[in-house]
């Protein structure tokens, strides 16, 4: 399955960039982060590991490697845009996945 999300926000890059790329830990690609689910998806916690961190494009990506979760072969890219309209400065955040769905039960 491929999907997208997206959100969007006023104010400068930096601002969603700090909000939406900052990694735990050392924060170098190969970084793994515990993260605890809070969604209402069925799991309850998830182990991420950085796969792509570009400073300059303001992309990221990860892997989810482990955890009590659904999620087989999730693999998720982030990207943060800045765009300026009317005097006032916006951040688009994308968010593109691709992951396995698991067979019913």
């Amino acid at each position: 399955m491929f999907g997208t999300g997206t959100g969007s926000g006023s104010g400068p890059l930096e601002s969603g960039r700090n909000r939406y790329l900052c990694p735990s830990g050392d924060g170098g690609v190969g970084s793994i982060r515990e993260v605890t689910v809070i969604s209402g998806l069925p799991a309850s916690r998830r182990t991420e590991r950085l796969e792509l961190l570009d400073d300059e494009k303001h992309i990221l990506s990860f892997r989810v490697v482990g955890g009590e979760h659904r999620l087989n072969n999730y693999l998720s890219v982030t990207s943060v845009n800045e765009f300026e309209k009317d005097g006032k400065v916006y951040t688009v955040v994308l968010e593109s996945y691709i992951v396995d769905i698991p067979a019913w039960e």
